[in-house]
Order: C-alpha cells, then structure tokens, then sequence
C-alpha cells in the first residue's frame, strides 16, 4: 500500500477550482501525472499534485502542503530517552521534522521513504557496527547527499578521524543540550 497520501480527480478539481473533466484532460494530455485504480478512477499523488502546481505556477495552500518544506531528520539509537530528547531540541523550533529508529534495518526503510537531510546516528548501539552503517549511508546513491552527525559519548582526536572516515560529517557529545543539536543540524544543513 501506498504511505503517500493519493487524491482523486474530484480533489484536485475542487482545489483547483475546475472541473473534474478538466482535470481528466490535464491527466490525459500528460499535464498532470496520475494512476488509474482497477475500477478505472484516477488518483493523484499528492507529490505528483504538488509537482504540477509548481509547474504550472498556481498556488499551494498550507492546508493541503502544510509542514512538508521542514526538513527531515532520522535519528538511529537504541535509547528512547535520547531519541526523544533529539525530536524534542528538533521540532520545538517548527524548521524540523524527526523520525527515530532502532535498527539499520528500519533506518535504510525509513530513509529510502522519507528522504532525509540529516541522520544522526548514535555510534555506541549494541548489536550494531554503526561505523559500517555510516559507510553505508554514504555509499549508497540514495542517500549519499545526506549528512550523517555521529553521537559518541566522548570525544578525542583519533576517534574523531576515524568516525570523519567512516562518514561522519559532524560530532555530538553526550549529554545533549537541546540548542547545540539544533545549531549541529543547522551548521549541517547549511554546508
């Protein structure tokens, strides 16, 4: 099943404030990107629909696209208390928006849907090479681009260089303050 949500002609002919015929006509002329379900009713994604306004310079209403320029964080540890300290620091500001996982498992399931900018990854997991999963994360052409801030326990300099190899693009040192994993993130989005 489809995690994004799926609008129908009726949808966007009401946002749009056309018909539904027109609507069928923009999907026939391949102005507007749509599947057609089994019972030969089209529906839209919604990132399709978002596609077309854009394209075509209309409007996008905060009701319908509300929250999806935030960026996306995925945040890997198998400790709940830091996870949500994490969300916590994140989306306080409303710029952010933060997934957490456990494993590397849901972290490349999570990141092949939801595209993240940033994945802080918490390097003292039991039961996880979290080097290798930094390595990973930067070998894979999905997720290349996105900038890996390791959360290590202490910090010297030739753990740093050796997590730096590994991918790591920034370092945060136990415990969080709430400001400095916003302004880590930042610096991180920035670069």
């Amino acid at each position: 099943m489809c995690a994004e949500p799926l609008l129908s002609t009726s949808d966007v002919a009401e946002y749009c404030r056309v018909t539904r015929m027109g609507v069928s006509r923009w999907i026939r002329d391949g102005k507007l990107k749509a599947y057609r379900t089994p019972g030969g009713h089209f529906r839209i994604l919604k990132s399709d629909f978002r596609v077309f306004l854009k394209c075509y310079g209309l409007p996008m209403d905060a009701a319908l696209f509300g929250g999806e320029d935030r960026k996306h964080i995925l945040v890997v540890s198998n400790d709940p208390d830091i996870a949500q300290h994490i969300k916590e620091a994140l989306e306080s500001s409303g710029e952010c928006q933060v997934t957490g996982c456990s494993d590397a498992y849901d972290l490349g399931l999570m990141a092949a849907t939801l595209h993240p900018e940033v994945i802080i990854v918490d390097m003292a997991m039991p039961c996880q090479n979290s080097c290798e999963l930094c390595r990973r994360i930067m070998g894979n052409p999905v997720t290349a681009h996105v900038k890996v801030l390791g959360l290590v326990d202490s910090l010297y300099e030739e753990e740093e260089e050796r997590l730096r190899r590994c991918g790591v693009t920034d370092l945060l040192v136990k415990p969080l303050e709430g400001q400095d994993v916003y302004q880590h993130v930042c610096s991180s989005l920035v670069d």
